[in-house]
């Protein structure tokens, strides 16, 4: 396994809104790696992200939180997403638990409706360059 094995990520934003990058989490990997500072609605954003754990939070729609987060060790890689609340007493991102969550997580994940949105993750189970396939979109 190399130490800072690469993920191709493709994000799909159809959710209407335009995703501005907030925080950048990476517990294992090199600490200027390139994330997208903004995803615009429409045609996925690609990206080759070389942290093999990580966590993103990006902003949209007054103040609400998109945080995606994934694995990938080679061996059995794995995706997480949390969509938070905007507005006076919403929480903030509790990176601890974001990992925690990720680690018993698997290689896909849905967070179904929340707030009216939708993210949804699939990542390689196995590979040492997998590829993370992310869409977010208005929950239906």
């Amino acid at each position: 396994m190399a130490t800072n094995p690469p993920t191709n990520v493709q994000f799909t934003n159809s959710s209407g809104e335009i995703l501005y990058l907030n925080a950048v989490n990476i517990w294992v990997g090199p600490p200027q790696s390139y994330i997208p500072l903004k995803i615009p609605v429409g045609p996925t954003v690609g990206v080759t992200q070389q942290g093999s754990v990580v966590g993103i939070e990006y902003k949209f729609k007054d103040n609400y939180s998109l945080i995606v987060a994934w694995i990938n060790n080679g061996v059995s890689n794995k995706v997480y997403a949390q969509i938070l609340p905007a507005g006076t007493g919403s929480q903030s991102v509790q990176w601890a638990r974001i990992k925690e969550s990720v680690e018993k997580s698997g290689n896909s994940f849905d967070t179904a409706n929340l707030y009216g949105y939708r993210c949804a993750l699939v990542i390689d189970t196995v590979g040492p360059t997998p590829t993370l396939g992310a869409t977010f979109s208005q929950a239906t």
